[in-house]
C-alpha cells in the first residue's frame, strides 16, 4: 500500500514536465517567429512581376528521343538591377488548343547587375506530359523569382 502513493508522485511529476516541456516549445517558436521578422528576414519568395520583364522565351519546340518528348526553348535572362541577382524562372509550354503541355524551370544563379545570360539546351528543357502534340507551340513566361544574391 505504501507504493500507490510512489506512483501517483512520479505520474504527476511526468505530466507537469510533459506540460513544461511544451510550453517552452511555444515560448521558443515565438521568440523565434518574431525576431525573424524583425530582423530583416529574407523577402517572401513568389512570382514577382516586375521581373517577368527581366525574362525573354524564343525557340519553342518540341522532340522525341526514345519514346519520351521533351520541350526546349531558348530563354534570355537580363538583370537591369544595380546589384547582383539570382533568378528562377518558369516557362509555360502550350499546344494550339492553348493546353499546358510542359513547363521549363531555369535557375541563373548571381547574375551581374546590367548583364544577361542565354540558356538553351539542358538548361531550358522540360519533359512533356500526355500524348501527341496538337498543333503550333507557344512558350510564355509564367512566373519569375529576382531575389539579391
Amino acid at each position: 500500500m505504501t507504493q500507490l502513493p510512489v506512483r501517483r508522485s512520479r505520474l504527476g511529476c511526468g505530466i507537469v514536465l510533459g506540460v513544461v516541456g511544451v510550453i517552452a516549445v511555444i515560448v521558443i517558436v515565438a521568440a523565434a517567429g518574431s525576431s525573424g521578422a524583425k530582423s530583416g528576414a529574407l523577402p517572401a519568395i513568389g512570382s514577382d512581376s516586375t521581373a517577368k520583364a527581366d525574362v525573354a522565351v524564343s525557340g519553342c519546340s518540341v522532340t522525341t528521343e526514345f519514346g519520351t518528348s521533351f520541350s526546349h526553348a531558348t530563354i534570355k535572362i537580363t538583370n537591369p538591377t544595380d546589384q547582383t541577382q539570382s533568378y528562377t524562372a518558369t516557362i509555360s509550354v502550350n499546344d494550339a488548343t492553348g493546353a499546358r503541355i510542359s513547363e521549363i524551370n531555369t535557375v541563373s544563379n548571381s547574375l551581374g547587375a546590367h548583364q544577361s545570360v542565354t540558356l538553351s539546351g539542358p538548361e531550358a528543357t522540360g519533359n512533356v506530359t500526355g500524348g501527341t502534340v496538337k498543333g503550333p507551340l507557344t512558350c510564355s513566361v509564367a512566373s519569375v523569382n529576382r531575389f539579391p544574391s
